[in-house]
């Protein structure tokens, strides 16, 4: 929100797109309240915590880009090829990128910045094809957007997360006009599944699936049953951090960089920092590519890495089957917020793009 808000999409995505979202509700699967507290965003880091739906993000992006002059926009290129160029301190020796797409287009760039998903053409075009696969987790994501906002189950500006053992776990949160919610399971791995479930067939099949698996979660068992305007399953991947990100006049972002599962819910987070940092960077050096990949490179790998290994920490801590340790788990949290107020988050919530440019040593 931080970074958006230098868009002036702060009020847009808290308001008419979305909900600012105030509480945090950590529940077990009888439904009994683990912790509960106010996430005081706004006054803790200056921006709010805010739920909305992706589609609506970006559509606000667009619309802000196009309000920039001198910005083209193309849609509809699927990539083929990359030719990452060679950047050089003398201007004479650097090379542009050649970036050429299905359609038969074909484009020259003096910075290209791959931002194309998990299974990123660009990466492999930075880091070679060789590289191993994305890993799987084990972990299927059923996610669905409601059509209507269910207030009666999802109280307003409440995010409510369920912990079951192992891991299966359910959360839920306002994106506006609906609310959003998503049921993790383990699962084998079934790329052939994943993706939109459309006929009310599919559907229904699937919300029998959870309604066996989520037997006796009682928020569960209401709110899956309710209408939706979307059903997706999603297969969870990630990756190994790594610490070269830049080739020739081409950088990596988003999860095309480094991509993490959702336990904390940073991945959107984390490409929206990528992009703070890589414009800042940029202006700091006043455009001079080479400078501004490598400098962007040294500030996002090791926040990058950070972010990886609290993720997979946080899965490991809400993932756990034991009885006895997940008692222990929820005495801790319990103490915890009882003392602090509220789970360690400030680290990820206090980073400022602009600042971390700003202090960097050249």
């Amino acid at each position: 929100m931080r970074v958006l808000s230098r868009l002036g999409l702060t009020e847009a995505l808290t308001g008419q797109a979305g909900e600012e979202l105030l509480d945090f509700n950590l529940l077990d699967s009888a439904g009994e309240t683990i912790v509960s507290f106010k996430q005081r965003a706004r006054e803790r880091y200056g921006h709010p915590a805010a739920g909305f739906r992706r589609y609506r993000l970006r559509a606000a992006l667009l619309e802000a880009a196009r309000r920039e002059p001198g910005v083209t926009l193309h849609s509809g290129h699927r990539l083929v090829s990359l030719d990452c160029g060679e950047s050089a301190a003398s201007t004479a020796a650097a090379r542009p990128a050649t970036l050429v797409f299905e359609n038969g287009a074909s484009f020259t760039a003096d910075l290209v910045v791959g931002c194309d998903g998990i299974r990123s053409r660009v990466r492999a075009a930075v880091r070679g094809a060789g590289e191993p696969p994305p890993r799987y987790t084990g972990t299927e994501e059923v996610i669905c957007v409601t059509r209507a906002r269910n207030e009666d189950l999802v109280a307003r500006s409440g995010l409510n997360l369920i912990l079951g053992s192992g891991p299966r776990q359910f959360g839920t949160y306002g994106v506006g006009s609906e609310c959003m919610w998503f049921a993790s399971r383990r699962r084998p791995e079934s790329r052939d599944s994943w993706g939109a479930i459309k006929t009310p067939q599919e559907q229904e099949a699937v919300r029998q699936e959870l309604l066996e698996e989520f037997k006796g979660w009682t928020l569960v068992e209401q709110l899956v049953q309710r209408d939706v305007d979307i059903m997706m399953r999603v297969g969870i991947y990630d990756r190994p951090a790594v610490s070269d990100w830049v080739r020739g006049v081409v950088t990596l972002a988003g999860d095309a960089a480094s991509p993490i599962p959702p336990n904390l819910g940073q991945g959107g987070n984390k490409a929206l920092e990528d992009a703070g940092v890589l414009v800042g960077c940029m202006k700091r050096l006043r455009g001079d590519v080479p400078a501004a990949l490598q400098l962007y490179q040294r500030l996002r790998v090791p926040r990058a890495a950070a972010l990886l290994g609290d993720t997979r920490a946080g899965g490991e801590v809400s993932g756990l089957d034991s009885p006895f340790f997940i008692a222990v788990r929820n005495t801790l949290l319990r103490a915890f917020v009882g003392i602090t107020g509220g789970l360690p988050l400030g680290w990820l919530w206090s980073y400022d793009t602009e600042r971390v440019v700003r202090e960097a040593r050249l």
